[in-house]
Formats: C-alpha cells, structure tokens, sequence
C-alpha cells in the first residue's frame, strides 16, 4: 500500500465581517506570507514528505485576469502535484456585486477558467473551481450576511449564483484532458 500525504496552502479570501462586526478583507495567500516564498514552502513540504497540495490563483486585479506571474511560479514547483483553486470564497475584485446577482460573475469565471486551462494545460494535477461552495454560499446569505457581496437573499437565491460561478465548463474547454474536484465539508 502507497500512502500519499498532502496539504493546503489556505487560498481563501475574506471579504466580509467578522463575528464582531468588525471589517475583514484579507486573501490567506498575501497575509501568511505564502505569496512571498513559494518555492520555500513547497521545497519544506517535500522534505516532510508531502507529495499532494491544494494552492489557489491570485487576480491581477488591475488587468483583470490571472496574475500570471503567481500562476508561473505554481507551474514551476507543480510537479503535477498541485490542484490549483480558482474560487475559496472569493471572486476577482473588479467582479462587482451587480455581476454577481446578473449572472455576468459567472460568464467571466467561465473565462478566466478557460484561460488559465489553456495557457497551463497539463501543468497542474487537477483544478478545483470552488471550494467550500456551501460555506460560502451561507456566509453570503441571509441571516448570517457577512460576506460579499452581502445581499441578504436566501440561501438558494445563493446558491442559484454560487453553483453557476463554480460550474467547470471553462477549465474543460480550454483543457478537455484536465481533472476538477470539488471540496466541500
């Protein structure tokens, strides 16, 4: 019997309130420092043994697109072990919240996707187009309305929005041979 180990480099975006209120908006990638030494990070990771792991692309929010840069770094430690996470709670920035509830948020995801399987066919062991899509879905709806884009809808008013940003549709077409995974607690 092989066993693998693997780990998280924590991608999630908050962009919300926490329990007290108080006004979060922070991506795990920027505030642990991980942007800064990748390659350190999974050259540490590989020494303890670890040969599976979850990171998560970064927005070049000023381009609106990948931030290719980041993007190339991952493809340069991959190894073909990484799953790369287009969505842990949090869209681009220039999505705004009309994009969200129109539907608009979806059709550029699908793009974004689409571009980033493309350009990294084969690069990356597999994508994951949302993770934890229930967390975030209920964090966004009513009564607990404490991530953007706020709104204060019901869950499946959500959820209708959340499931069709996380649709795959885009990573296949621009890679049909590339994996999708979905982690949900």
């Amino acid at each position: 019997t092989t066993v693998i180990y693997g780990m998280c480099f924590d991608g999630s975006v908050v962009r919300g309130r926490g329990d007290d209120g108080r006004i979060l908006h922070f991506s795990n990638t920027r505030a642990t420092g991980h942007v800064a030494q990748p390659e350190l990070n999974y050259q540490r990771a590989r020494q303890m043994g670890l040969s599976r792991f979850r990171d998560t692309v970064l927005w070049d929010e000023t381009n609106r697109r990948p931030d290719y840069l980041w993007l190339n770094r991952l493809q340069a430690v991959s190894h073909g072990q990484i799953e790369l996470v287009l969505n842990h709670y949090g869209l681009p920035e220039w999505i705004d919240e009309a994009m969200f509830w129109n539907g608009q948020a979806a059709e550029a995801m699908h793009d974004l996707a689409y571009s980033i399987a493309r350009h990294y066919a084969g690069a990356f062991r597999s994508y994951n187009p949302g993770v934890e899509l229930g967390i975030w879905t209920d964090w966004i709806a009513a009564p607990n309305n404490r991530q953007w884009p706020f709104g204060g809808r019901d869950w499946w008013a959500v959820y209708q929005q959340t499931s069709a940003i996380t649709i795959a549709k885009g990573l296949k077409a621009g890679d049909a041979n590339c994996l999708t995974a979905m982690s949900e607690p």
